[in-house]
């Protein structure tokens, strides 16, 4: 998530790392509760660094603003069954061995989701519904 200036002309120009509008506070904060603590990682990376890092937002307040609530499991089957049903040519093709196209499913499944769900988990609901 590299923060960049305006150099003019529609031009940015990536800050030096010790440029980088981050408090040592914040960022002691975020490592700790990213290597401690019990909050999804993905959410982290994707919603709450790039927070810190583009709004000056201190990190307490940047946590409690953001949404850390996960899909359950029986909305991950359901969610499952739905995307396998929309891609049934793919699912016949993984059905004859293609096992990589599961990845797709999942991408799928991300989407929807808005990276709420458990890729982990996802995988598996997924083997469990193509089979």
């Amino acid at each position: 998530f590299p923060v960049t200036i305006a150099a003019g002309a529609g031009e940015m120009i990536p800050l030096p790392i010790d440029e980088y509008p981050i408090w040592i506070n914040n960022l002691e904060d975020f490592i700790s509760d990213l290597t401690w603590g019990k909050k999804d990682r993905g959410i982290m990376m994707k919603e709450v660094l790039p927070r810190m890092l583009n709004t000056l937002e201190v990190y307490r307040d940047v946590i409690k603003a953001v949404d850390f609530s996960m899909i359950g499991h029986d909305e991950v089957l359901t969610m499952a069954k739905e995307v396998v049903d929309s891609m049934p040519d793919k699912a016949e093709e993984y059905r004859r061995g293609k096992s990589g196209l599961i990845n797709a499913f999942l991408g799928e499944m991300m989407k929807k989701s808005r990276g709420k769900i458990n890729a982990a988990e996802a995988r598996g609901v997924l083997e469990r519904v193509l089979e």
